[in-house]
């Protein structure tokens, strides 16, 4: 018997009887301060002659059935963890140079003394997936024009040759920029919609070029600001590629 039972063995009986004998459900549950659901239940059980209570403890829990569902649930819980991670491992770990590369672009922020009327600048980078090879470069604007300037002066600069371009959605990567993939026999492919995190190789890029471009560098003009982007991002290709 649990310790939230409403009334005990013998009052369910004497509760049974005195609705038999005329009693109204709402005068017995006002007496024995239970709800009129509970009443019910009590009736139904008292006509199959069953006034004790219901052991609280779920053997189920106990048995090998149970125990094999639960089982054959964490197997297939697991099963899709490890696909996941399979797919994820298959897609970004690239097994040589120019197999795939990264690319996005990302508004900068306006240098100490510029007015909020003044043209933004447009940061466009492109990682190789491997080598981490790094190409970047600073345009006035964020066209697919911009974007397949960007990607020529990376096929010059990159030592090795381009099999698939990765990006976003974003309007910049269509156009120019997709014709000019056509152009060189390069794949492109995208990124799954509102899913930014399937790109992390460039957004991660992105913010670190970011941080150190801005961080504790007061530029005066956007010249020594692009200066400074060639400068910190003069990479060259890793002999091993290093983790995901």
């Amino acid at each position: 018997m649990h310790k939230n039972t409403k009334l005990l063995p013998n009052q369910r009986r004497e509760v049974y009887r005195r609705w038999r004998e005329g009693d109204t459900v709402t005068e017995l549950s006002n007496h024995y301060n239970v709800s009129r659901p509970t009443l019910y239940k009590i009736f139904h059980k008292a006509r199959l002659d069953v006034f004790s209570n219901y052991s609280s403890k779920n053997l189920r829990y106990r048995t090998l059935e149970y125990g094999l569902k639960r089982l054959a649930i964490t197997e297939k819980k697991v099963g899709k963890k490890l696909k996941k991670r399979e797919r994820r491992l298959n897609r970004y770990q690239k097994t040589y140079p120019g197999e795939m590369v990264h690319t996005d672009s990302s508004l900068l922020p306006l240098l100490r003394g510029e007015a909020m009327t003044t043209p933004r600048e447009y940061l466009y980078i492109f990682i190789d997936d491997y080598s981490r090879f790094l190409f970047a470069d600073i345009l006035p604007d964020q066209t697919s024009w911009s974007a397949a300037v960007c990607l020529d002066e990376a096929l010059i600069m990159m030592p090795f040759s381009i099999e698939v371009m990765y990006s976003d959605n974003g309007k910049e990567f269509k156009g120019a920029f997709r014709e000019l993939c056509i152009a060189h026999n390069l794949k492109q492919q995208k990124t799954k919609p509102y899913h930014p995190q399937t790109n992390g190789k460039a957004e991660r890029v992105i913010k670190t070029i970011k941080s150190e471009l801005l961080k504790g560098r007061p530029y005066h003009t956007r010249r020594t600001k692009t200066t400074s982007l060639c400068l910190c991002t003069t990479l060259q290709p890793c002999e091993t590629p290093p983790r995901a």
